[in-house]
């Protein structure tokens, strides 16, 4: 950290706490795209195979941007179940996920 940055910090860590929150957020949203690029390379089951998951966490989490990147490259996962047999829109009531199940439910 430079010196502005240890000012601007050490007096409210709650700001800190929110700059790091946002930096993780923009982190994980540039990793979902890079894993959605790179699963275009493969052939669609290997691709769903892969997805799959971080998609079903996602909407157990209710994170709502994840969940709308993977399904706007592979809208199909929308049909498929996860280990318990729940679809999407299943899990997003269950974990009283709203954003998601609007996001889902508009698929």
């Amino acid at each position: 950290m430079d010196g502005v940055s240890t000012c601007v910090y050490k007096p409210a860590p709650s700001i800190k706490k929110i700059h790091d929150q946002k930096l993780m957020h923009t982190q994980t949203l540039a990793i979902v795209r890079k894993m959605i690029g790179d699963s275009r390379d493969w052939n669609y089951e290997k691709a769903i195979d892969f997805l799959i998951k971080p998609a079903f966490a996602a909407v157990r989490l209710g994170i709502y941007e994840v969940v709308n990147e993977i399904l706007k490259a592979y809208i199909g996962l929308v049909s498929f179940t996860d280990e318990l047999g729940f679809h999407m829109l299943s899990l997003a009531v269950l974990y009283r996920q709203e954003k998601v199940f609007n996001l889902v439910y508009q698929v």
